[in-house]
């Protein structure tokens, strides 16, 4: 298995297949995608921090969804650790991949930013 930080930040493979190609349909589900995702990583953050784990390991599986569909695989490595860690108990390992959610969120904004130019 490929560890979750050695996957592509943006596979532009799923959505082709999906759409075709990557046109304003494609990029209009990419919009969504980046909309709702956010607040299920922000809530993966507060759940932990609540030390909800049932909440935080349901709110990664629903971003680990989302961002697989999308292929940000990355993302979706990511939040798939999370659950584990937080399915298992372990809060403190949930924790600190969670505080990885910022910046891997924000290279797959980047990715997809640059698809407009």
């Amino acid at each position: 298995m490929i560890p979750w930080n050695a996957r592509a930040v943006l596979d532009l493979g799923p959505m082709t297949e999906a759409f075709g190609g990557i046109d304003d349909e494609a990029r209009a589900a990419f919009d969504f995608f980046l909309a709702s995702t956010h607040p299920l990583l922000v809530s993966i953050q507060a759940k932990l921090l609540a030390d909800d784990l049932p909440g935080a390991a349901a709110a990664a599986h629903s971003a680990k969804g989302a961002a697989n569909v999308t292929g940000a695989f990355r993302l979706g490595g990511l939040c798939a650790e999370i659950y584990e860690q937080a399915r298992q108990g372990e809060a403190a390992g949930a924790r600190c991949l969670a505080a990885l959610l910022p910046d891997a969120f924000a290279e797959v904004r980047a990715a997809i930013g640059r698809l407009a130019d």
